[in-house]
């Protein structure tokens, strides 16, 4: 895992990533070491579950939003029995 110095494309850090993964392979003779490969790291954290994520960010808000509404109406309620 690293960070691109500014004004590195992801595509200059995938041409140096592999030359780096070639030279392990060579030196390991393991062909799975040289496969590397340069990603955004919101894509290797979350991968393809931005729409469930999204989901349950919604989810979360609206029983957020219910519980607020509860909350007030005892209140409300409490202010109006005095």
């Amino acid at each position: 895992m690293g960070r691109l110095r500014s004004g590195v494309s992801l595509a200059q850090a995938q041409t140096e990533i592999s030359a780096i993964g070639a030279r392990l392979e060579l030196v390991d003779h393991d062909p799975q070491r040289g496969k590397v490969k340069a990603l955004p790291l919101r894509t290797s954290v979350s991968g393809n579950t931005k729409l469930a994520l999204s989901v349950l960010s919604g989810a979360v808000f609206l029983v957020l939003l219910i519980a607020c509404i509860n909350v007030a109406n005892l209140i409300l309620a409490r202010g109006a029995a005095r």
